[in-house]
């Protein structure tokens, strides 16, 4: 059975990564030489390189449509993309969104251009995030690239399906609490997200493995 391209490269996909290859050769003139590369807690800059680091963005940006495209195809499980497809394209879409903000939050700072406080940005844009990709896990079917991949799960449809399930629960909640770091103290806040991440991807993982000892127990 093969799979479609058509069925899973959404061509508005393509949108903010031409726009953001037609920003920076816009803003290409005007940058410096040395610009940030990376932004503590507070939003500060911490890091700087060279200029031409700007187009990592744009580049990941054009790679995630070609990996949404490639990945069906080449997945051993390639048949239960059809079963997910909408899923599939929104957690693609959300990843570009999120990288594509970020992208012009970086822009802002270079500039003196400031939309929202660099100490809101990171719970906020990560919360977002966690919140829409909780939504649709529990939609997700046995793939090897998206979702939460335990070896418990990979041959157990049931195991899969119930743990990407708590794994959209979880998702959810993080994302929740992640809004509401912004109240955290900054002092605390990087812990309290890095926290809040880690216990979101790893509780899945348990509980996967929970699932499958009670099935062996049952046996």
């Amino acid at each position: 059975m093969g799979i479609e391209l058509k069925k899973f490269f959404d061509w508005k996909l393509l949108i903010l990564p031409v726009l953001a290859v037609v920003i920076t050769f816009i803003v290409w003139p005007s940058l410096p030489e040395v610009i940030p590369t990376h932004f503590n807690v507070q939003g500060l800059a911490d890091d700087t390189g060279p200029k031409v680091m700007i187009w990592i963005f744009p580049v990941t940006l054009f790679l995630l449509p070609a990996l949404m495209m490639i990945s069906p195809m080449i997945d051993p499980r390639k048949r239960n993309y059809v079963k997910f497809r909408k899923s599939y394209g929104v957690i693609l879409g959300v990843t570009e969104i999120f990288l594509f903000l970020m992208y012009g939050w970086i822009l802002g700072q270079i500039f003196g251009v400031t939309l929202i406080d660099g100490e809101l940005l990171l719970p906020v844009m990560t919360g977002l995030m966690f919140l829409a990709l909780g939504n649709v896990m529990p939609k997700i079917k046995q793939n090897y690239l998206v979702g939460v991949k335990t070896i418990w799960s990979f041959d157990d449809p049931d195991n899969w399906n119930k743990t990407q399930r708590f794994g959209g629960y979880c998702f959810c909640l993080a994302g929740a609490l992640l809004l509401l770091s912004c109240f955290v103290p900054l002092a605390w806040r990087t812990a309290v997200i890095l926290i809040l991440i880690f216990t979101a991807a790893l509780l899945p993982l348990g509980y996967s493995w929970l699932l499958f000892r009670k099935k062996e127990k049952e046996k």
